[in-house]
Parts: C-alpha cells; structure tokens; sequence
C-alpha cells in the first residue's frame, strides 16, 4: 500500500514500522561489526593473494601491506630488476646514506626510473604515481615520450577520471601503461586521482615490468581436466618429448646415487614449469602415458576439476628388486652398479594440477589410495599401470602427507630434483658438495604422500 506524504498510519502499522526500523539499525550494526576483523586484517597485510603476490613472496620474498610508501615500493622495484648501487653519495635529496633506501633510490635514479632528485620516501605512494615509475621500469619512457594528446587523451578515457591536474608526461605514461596492457583492465578500479597504491595493483605492475624483462610469465598449462580436448593435448605434449640430457646436472647426481648418497632425482626443464597457485596444486609424477589419461578422466568422473599442466622429465632411481624384473624399453632402462645397486633411467611426466578448492586438492589422495595405489599383485579395480608407492607432491603444508627435503641443482633452464629425508639433508647436501664444491644447491621442504615417504625410508610398499 503507497501512502500520500503526511498520511497517518494505522496504530498498529505504526507499531510495526517502529520494530522494521529498529531490525534495520541491528542488522547494520551486526554487519559493520562483522567486517571490523576484515579491516584490521588489512592493517596487518596484504589482503591480496593472487598469483601475483604468491610469485613476488617465494621468489624475491616481496610482501606488501595495506599501506605502501615510495620507499617500499622503490626497494621493491630494483630488487625484481637486480639493481645495484655501490657508491657512498647520493643523488637524491632527503635520502641519508644510511636509510635502508639508499642504494634502491639512487640505483633507480642512474637506471632513469626515478627522474627525480628529491623523494620522500616515507610518503605514502599513489596508485598514478606507481605507474608512472613501472612504465619507466619496464623500459617503456621512450613510448611516452611519443604520444600526443588527442593519443593520451583517447586511452586516459577508458579510466574514467580528469588528468587536468597531471603533468604531461605523467598522463602520457599513465597512456602507454593502459595501451601496453601493464596496467590491465582489471586493475582499471584501482587508479584515482591522488589515491595511495593499493598492494593488489603493487603486485601487479611488479610482475609486469618482470614480463617486459621475460621473467615472469602467467600460469602455463594445457587446459582443464573439463575441456574435451585436454587428453589430446596430453597425449601430443608426452610424444613429441624427448629425454632430457644435461650431462654437468647428470655426472653429479648420477655419482650422488650410486654412491648411496640419494634415491634417485628429476631432471626437468623450467621451461615447462606450470606458475599456478601452489596453495592449491599437486604435482603428480609416473611414466606411462595412458595412465595419466585415465588419471584425468577418474578425476571428472569423481567432481574435481583442474588446471592441467604436463610436464616431460628425466628420472633415475634406485630400482627395488622386491618390484620384480624390469621390463626395459626405448624410455626405460636399468642398469647394475658394481655395489650392486640397480638405477632405472626414464622419460617420465609431472603432470600438475590446479584444482579450483582446497577441498578438492585434500581428497585428491583420497582417490588415489583407492584407484592408484597398488597394494598386492594383480589387485583390480585400479588404474592402468599403478604404482606400489605413488610420488606426488605439495610446496605447501597439506594433512595427510609428511615433509622431506627437496635438493635442487640449476644449470640454466634445466633443473635436477631430488628428495631425501629431512634428517638426512644436511648429509646429502654435503655430500653432493664434495662431488662439485663450486656447485649451488638450494633446499626446499614439500610434502609428499607416504607411501613414496616409506621408499625413502627403504620399503617398498
């Protein structure tokens, strides 16, 4: 019912519009202090978890928090651009030598990106000003320097806001950011006149002026476990690859195994490495083809879904005689060492999955202790070719699974893998030392299923 303004209502309307309006003030207050945990928690951290922020943190260990300063947001840019600054003056005004952002702003300044000689590095960063100083990194002020206004004027439309108030050579490299695509459409909401930098679109333009040096590239993969074309697109990737040879990578670790110093090892090429949110990825490691197809399938059919990424590798392990004889082939060979140790040689797969929630990434083991885990000869119901103790893997704390310790050898773009028991790797790291002294090895902790945890410790089931 529409009442005419000054109409009175009926008494027990009235009642009733009293007790409407006081459940519409408690229902305001409840939901202004349920979002209050919310605000504080974006005090203490970047509230951000994109893939962005995840690459920035475990390679260059880059975290931003809500609020970020010139002086953060500079360190953070010559860190990802491995600059340097060696000299004892400076450059720019109000930059002690002894401020932690001394070298970061004069590295900058002599590289061109700041083209100020005075900063305030304590004041909070604008979200225009952060472009500006990522299109200069990005090696893009040359660009700028080539747009005329109608050119400036057409792209700094698409943003929605008046750059009547910003110098010409700002709203021209806020041009170049927006035509370029370093600064993408989705972050289109972040940018407002004289609003501070948020730590999503901080994260963001980092990982594009590493995209315009080549060093950071989106997720790589072949499609999802859904798509209809994903097991031909598997099938294709594991034909055409070849086994990966790296023989510096090969004469260490292949000393390291038949020296009993380590099980077995990886060798994969970074190229193919899949940069998905590792929170929610597992990386599942076997040799035939059709049985990662029936992988996939088995992971539909029980609700999961994924991205897909394939990846060839070369693996060598201690090959257990309790398995039985090898059958050996074109991609498998195995090989007796004076000690009596047996080492298998194999063009094998990590295929990686990313799956859309935790959940789905916590009952993935679920599935394969029922349909790919051997557990007795001639056991049926299970997958094609499955192994008595499965290797699968997390790079993040997951229930179920125990912890060892991932040893990790670079030369280029190839990378050799090996796991060894936590308590035994500061043995393993030294012993692989004494084979090459000058050698880098990196140590990282997973998690990985038990069953390959109980091979390390010597079973084979």
């Amino acid at each position: 019912m529409f009442l005419a303004e000054g109409m009175d209502l009926p008494m027990t309307s009235k009642f009733e519009n009293k007790r409407i309006t006081w459940f519409l003030i408690v229902t305001v207050l409840v939901a202004w202090m349920i979002t209050i945990p919310d605000q504080a928690a974006g005090q203490t951290g970047n509230r951000y978890r994109g893939p962005e922020v995840q690459f920035l943190e475990e390679k260059y260990s880059i975290c931003f928090g809500s609020v970020i300063n010139n002086g953060e947001f500079i360190s953070a840019l010559a860190k990802v651009l491995n600059l340097d600054y060696t000299e004892q003056s400076g450059r720019i005004d109000g930059i002690a030598p002894n401020s932690k952002y001394f070298k970061a702003a004069n590295a900058l300044y002599n590289d061109g990106v700041l083209t100020e000689s005075k900063l305030d590095a304590d004041s909070r960063l604008t979200g225009i000003n952060a472009v500006a100083l990522a299109v200069r990194a990005a090696g893009l002020k040359e660009v700028a320097a080539t747009y005329n206004r109608h050119k400036t004027d057409v792209a700094i439309s698409k943003l929605g806001l008046s750059g009547s108030k910003l110098q010409p050579s700002l709203l021209n490299e806020l041009a170049v950011a927006i035509d370029s695509e370093l600064l993408p459409q989705s972050c289109y909401k972040n940018i407002h006149l004289n609003e501070a930098v948020t730590p999503e679109l901080a994260a963001v333009l980092l990982t594009k002026v590493l995209a315009f040096h080549g060093e950071y590239l989106p997720a790589n993969y072949l499609g999802y476990i859904t798509d209809e074309d994903i097991y031909g697109k598997v099938y294709t990737t594991w034909k055409n690859a070849k086994l990966i040879k790296d023989e510096k990578l090969l004469e260490v670790v292949d000393r390291g195994v038949t020296q009993g110093l380590i099980n077995g090892y990886n060798l994969r090429d970074k190229d193919n490495a899949h940069r998905f949110d590792e929170c929610r990825t597992i990386r599942y490691g076997h040799s035939s083809i059709k049985h990662a197809l029936q992988l996939i399938a088995l992971l539909k059919s029980e609700g999961l879904n994924a991205k897909v990424q394939f990846e060839p590798k070369t693996s060598a392990y201690i090959y257990l005689k309790e398995w039985g004889k090898p059958s050996i082939t074109p991609d498998f060979t195995v090989t007796e060492f004076a000690n009596g140790i047996y080492v298998a040689y194999a063009k094998e797969y990590d295929i990686s999955f990313e799956f859309q929630t935790l959940e789905q990434k916590q009952a993935f083991q679920t599935i394969i202790f029922k349909y790919a885990k051997k557990d007795r000869e001639n056991q049926p119901g299970l997958l094609y070719d499955a192994w008595w103790q499965p290797l699968y893997t997390s790079v993040t704390p997951i229930s179920g699974y125990q912890t060892v310790t991932d040893h990790i050898i670079t030369d280029g773009h190839y990378e050799i893998h090996t796991f060894s028991l936590e308590e035994k790797s500061v043995a393993v790291l030294s012993g692989l030392l004494a084979i090459r002294p000058d050698m880098q090895v990196a140590q990282k902790t997973v998690w990985v299923d038990n069953p390959f945890y109980q091979y390390l410790l010597g079973g084979y089931r």
